[in-house]
């Protein structure tokens, strides 16, 4: 995802972002890939992952969310905190986490990128649960634990039917299915589970089915080769051959076709203006 993409994508979801803004992801990016090479930060350093990975994908879960204060737990490099607080500047944030050297990157994100009303609170959440009890509206958390420790660690942060917001990856939905005892125990409910893909994702993952269906067929086309080879004549071969092998032949050039416009599309970004065209294609896998 590039600068505009990620711009077009956040107005698409009905989030307007200002010159302004757009200038302080920048510096938020560069300040990411030259700490990155001082400590350990991120695995993600390529600018059109950071677009997508970091930015996007942080801010996508609080844009239908109406909150006035929040506290990101082990913020780490400040995922999905700091992206928040660009995005809703009128957001009062609480960045909380435990590493003092994480810390100062931080400290130094907000000073460069002159952000006000955001709070960095070198400590550990257990250590602070008591003195921030049920003070925000919204408390969120990326990849620091399992969702049934995260519940623990969260909840109490949070203001009586407000709501936490934990980002989880692939496999989100099991360890939800692993934390109902947690839930049950701390009395909180789940409101919503919504699944965030951008058009790349969803652009990689229809090359992902286009290549198991190119394998299906080649696998297809050699067994009845191979059974025609051994149990015809010539005759019977050719006549074989047109009634079945052919139609594999002729899908099988439509698919190497679709998956190499795939690679120019995914190569050249062109995810919007070609997705719609292949959408449907998904009831081919």
């Amino acid at each position: 995802m590039t600068k505009v993409e990620f711009q077009k994508a956040c107005l698409e979801a009905g989030i307007q972002l200002n010159e302004e803004q757009m200038n302080q992801f920048e510096k938020y990016m560069q300040l990411l890939i030259e700490w990155n090479e001082k400590m350990n930060l991120t695995a993600i350093t390529q600018e059109e992952e950071v677009w997508e990975k970091h930015f996007y994908d942080s801010i996508m879960p609080f844009s239908n969310i109406d909150f006035e204060t929040m506290c990101d737990i082990g913020s780490g490099a400040g995922f999905p905190g700091i992206p928040v607080k660009i995005t809703f500047p009128h957001v009062h944030m609480t960045l909380v986490e435990p590493l003092q050297k994480r810390c100062r990157f931080l400290n130094e994100v907000k000073t460069q990128l002159n952000l006000e009303n955001l709070d960095i609170l070198n400590v550990r959440a257990e250590d602070l649960a008591k003195e921030k009890r049920e003070c925000f509206d919204v408390v969120s958390a990326r990849a620091v634990a399992k969702l049934s420790i995260l519940l623990e660690l969260c909840v109490p942060f949070v203001k009586m039917n407000r709501t936490m917001v934990a980002l989880k990856g692939k496999n989100g939905h099991e360890e939800l299915l692993n934390a109902k005892k947690a839930i049950d125990t701390l009395g909180v409910e789940l409101v919503d589970e919504e699944k965030f893909n951008t058009a790349a994702q969803d652009m990689r993952a229809l090359k992902e089915r286009t290549n198991k269906l190119k394998e299906k067929l080649s696998t297809m086309y050699e067994e009845l080769a191979g059974a025609m080879d051994t149990e015809a004549g010539h005759e019977a071969q050719l006549e074989a051959k047109n009634v079945l092998l052919k139609p594999i032949e002729n899908m099988s050039l439509v698919v190497n076709h679709i998956s190499d416009t795939l690679d120019t599309v995914i190569g050249n970004g062109y995810y919007k203006d070609v997705f719609t065209g292949f959408e449907n294609l998904s009831h081919l896998f």
